[in-house]
């Protein structure tokens, strides 16, 4: 048994974040290991707090002016949605997205407390003890390894750690087109440390070959680890009968909305949402109750369609076995954000589903699950065995 700290995001209420975090975790627990996952919280205060912008003014409003200050914003807010049909559905759907995301909120901290083996929050300060208690230390998936700073890299790139420890990247990803010129050294140093790399896509892999003589393995994203049948056993996911269009939409454009009215039509399905911003509250009735991990999950089972412009709502359509279709939330060609959807449809041999507002919907080609199912089982057995060597490797 090999006693591992897992580096990645745990903070926040973002599904794909917790659960491919849960994922690495219980994958390396359930196979003899000893693994525990690093809780970021109180670090990323620490890295905001002091980055260019954020500092407060040093000028601040008394008790009693704070109040005033509330008051009348209070005022002003409350006659425009008196005078604007506009802001009166703007402030209905605030305040329905409101109750929604106070209760997804306590969802995501009883699911964190019940299914994350977590450390307690830890600072800058302590990071140099905490650098030398584990056998492995792991960085694991999501965009953490997207350079913000030297102080950032420090920790998601494992420059805490003492130099006789094993350090591991497993899927990792690079949210941009290029690293910053001023960050190309420390970068260097930070991975010649590493016994294993791998990345979760083409474009992350080609960036760090420019930095490291290592080999750069390409591997799936943790929540690929297990099957659906894992998924279905770890939460006891419920087969709800329901036939529904799932909506799990993270950018705001207008023609998404369009586009999702034609596919409900042709396929006469009713829409059902995974609200992330105000706007989208419009879709939901008070009370319908917290959308937590758990239930994100029951959601995907069930659905019969999925529109996203997620890449984990992606990969969960995939590991349900749904037919999908991804919209395109990033168009600038300098964000390689997209590089990550050409990735996993490159792997999975699967024609092109992330589409523009210009694409049409009508005629999609069935996604083949007989033949992509076996694709992911060889992609999930890849990854599992990098996984199983890197932790085999002496520094």
């Amino acid at each position: 048994m090999k006693k591992i700290a897992i580096v990645t995001w745990t903070r926040g209420c973002n599904y794909g974040t917790i659960l491919q975090a849960y994922s690495l975790s219980d994958f390396l627990n359930k196979n003899g290991n000893d693994a525990v996952l690093l809780d970021d919280s109180k670090l990323n205060q620490q890295f905001e707090s002091n980055q260019p912008g954020k500092e407060k003014s040093l000028v601040l409003p008394t008790k009693q002016e704070g109040k005033i200050i509330r008051l009348l914003k209070k005022i002003k807010k409350a006659i425009g949605v008196f005078l604007s049909p506009k802001k009166r559905r703007e402030y209905r759907n605030e305040r329905v997205f409101e109750e929604a995301s106070q209760q997804k909120l306590l969802a995501f901290r009883a699911f964190k407390k019940e299914y994350l083996k977590q450390t307690n929050p830890m600072g800058e300060d302590e990071l140099e003890s905490v650098g030398k208690e584990y056998d492995v230390y792991i960085c694991g998936s999501d965009q953490i390894w997207t350079y913000r700073s030297d102080r950032v890299a420090n920790y998601y790139y494992l420059g805490f750690t003492a130099n006789e420890k094993q350090r591991v990247a497993y899927a990792p990803c690079i949210g941009e087109q290029k690293f910053p010129a001023e960050s190309i050294l420390l970068l260097r140093q930070l991975l010649a440390r590493f016994s294993a790399i791998s990345m979760r896509d083409e474009h992350g892999a080609t960036l760090l070959k420019k930095l490291t003589e290592q080999e750069i393995a390409i591997v799936t994203d943790p929540v690929l680890l297990k099957t659906k049948e894992d998924w279905i056993s770890d939460f006891s996911l419920s087969e709800s009968g329901e036939k529904y269009l799932l909506c799990y939409l993270l950018g705001k454009h207008k023609w998404y909305e369009k586009k999702i009215k034609r596919i409900s039509k042709r396929l006469k399905l009713p829409i059902r949402w995974i609200p992330v911003n105000p706007e989208q509250a419009s879709f939901l009735k008070f009370g319908e109750g917290p959308c937590g991990p758990r239930e994100f999950l029951e959601l995907f089972r069930n659905a019969s369609f999925v529109c996203t412009d997620s890449y984990h709502g992606t990969l969960f359509s995939l590991i349900f076995e749904k037919q999908f279709v991804n919209f395109e939330r990033y168009t600038n060609e300098e964000n390689s954000q997209n590089q990550r959807f050409y990735s996993i449809y490159r792997k999975l041999c699967l024609p092109n589903r992330l589409l523009t507002e210009a694409d049409p919907v009508d005629e999609l080609p069935a996604i083949p699950y007989d033949s992509v199912r076996k694709k992911m089982e060889q992609c999930r057995k890849d990854s599992q065995a990098f996984l199983f060597n890197a932790l085999e490797v002496k520094q």
